[in-house]
């Protein structure tokens, strides 16, 4: 049995990927490489701001969620739901990760 995913280690640089061939690409599908979600969820597990609003593990209070052809990472889990400051800064956050670490 493989030992539990540490989110906070620290991750190897990325490797530049390929360019995919556009004709083998399905535009009814979507998804993003693991690697990747890792280091965004790393990047919000470290974010104090979402420690704070979320506790910690942030992780353990942000959703995948699949909606047709979008994939989002989303609040979840929490009864009271987020204020329009804290989605604010949830979102801040979440764009800050995705945009550090798109490929």
């Amino acid at each position: 049995m493989s030992q539990p995913h540490d989110s906070l280690a620290p991750l190897k640089p990325l490797k530049k990927r390929s360019p995919r061939d556009k004709a083998a690409i399905n535009p009814n599908r979507v998804g993003i490489y693991a690697d990747v979600l890792l280091r965004i969820i790393a990047h919000l597990e470290a974010d104090p701001r979402l420690q704070k609003l979320f506790g910690v593990p942030v992780s353990r209070n942000v959703v995948l969620v699949a909606d047709d052809n979008d994939l989002r990472l989303e609040e979840g889990g929490r009864v009271v739901p987020l204020s329009k400051e804290q989605a604010r800064v949830f979102l801040e956050v979440l764009e800050e990760a995705i945009q550090q670490n798109a490929v």
